[in-house]
């Protein structure tokens, strides 16, 4: 069997899981592992994560600019329609420029129509260098390119059967359904065996592997691994 590894950098991932499954944390631990400081990355925060609100050497951007240095900054994003626009035109710029990793926290919310910019930065990202992380509670309603398109798909707890259904198109035969011997937890009502509490699938399409990942680090440790790769901020007052 392939040994685990993180996503590449010019890889994309998808993470999927109800509300209060680990996922955010868990993708935040997936964006420690990059090269922060020499690379560019941006947050997409349409929930307002806290994990985000602890990171000290985070900077904040608009949709009227893309930051020329790199390191990390966050787009707090909403989603009113008159906004959804300028996010429009603020990823048309990200896929004109590339070199940017983007993580998405929550797909579903950003506007996501065929042909629009952000299916193009998935579609092309790779060779324009643009990795994307994408996070999702609900997998049906995420433009479908979001998992055709990754490299890595990990899923936590899915409550919903169209949204594992989703997932089962994107994933080997039998992957949503499969848990190793002697890891799962059996529900008392169904008989099903499933993953216990923060624990998640993984599938990793390059290597043709799967894997059952723990919970992530405690969000401190993640949050110092961060700050730790970033320049500080200085305010004057």
């Amino acid at each position: 069997m392939t040994d685990f590894r993180f996503p590449d950098p010019d890889e994309h991932t998808a993470i999927v899981g109800t509300n209060g499954t680990g996922k955010s944390q868990f993708g935040a631990w997936i964006l420690s592992q990059r090269d922060l400081a020499n690379t560019l990355n941006i947050i997409i925060d349409y929930k307002g994560e806290e994990l985000f609100n602890s990171l000290k050497r985070l900077r904040d951007i608009t949709t009227r600019e893309l930051p020329k240095e790199n390191g990390l900054y966050i787009l707090r994003a909403v989603p009113f329609e008159a906004e959804q626009e300028k996010m429009r035109q603020w990823l048309y710029k990200v896929w004109e420029r590339g070199n940017t990793g983007l993580f998405v926290d929550e797909g579903y919310m950003i506007p996501g129509e065929k042909n629009g910019p952000f299916q193009a930065i998935l579609t092309q990202g790779r060779s324009l260098k643009i990795p994307v992380i994408t996070l999702s509670q609900r997998p049906v309603g995420v433009n479908r390119f979001v998992f055709s398109e990754s490299q890595h798909t990990i899923v936590f707890d899915l409550n919903d059967d169209r949204d594992r259904d989703t997932i089962r198109e994107f994933t080997p035969k039998g992957f949503m359904d499969w848990t190793p011997p002697g890891i799962g937890d059996t529900d008392p009502y169904t008989g099903e065996i499933t993953l216990p509490k923060f624990h998640a699938k993984w599938y990793n399409k390059p290597d043709k592997s799967r894997f059952v990942l723990k919970p992530a680090p405690a969000a401190d440790q993640i949050v110092s691994d961060i700050d730790k790769q970033l320049r500080p901020i200085h305010r004057w007052i």
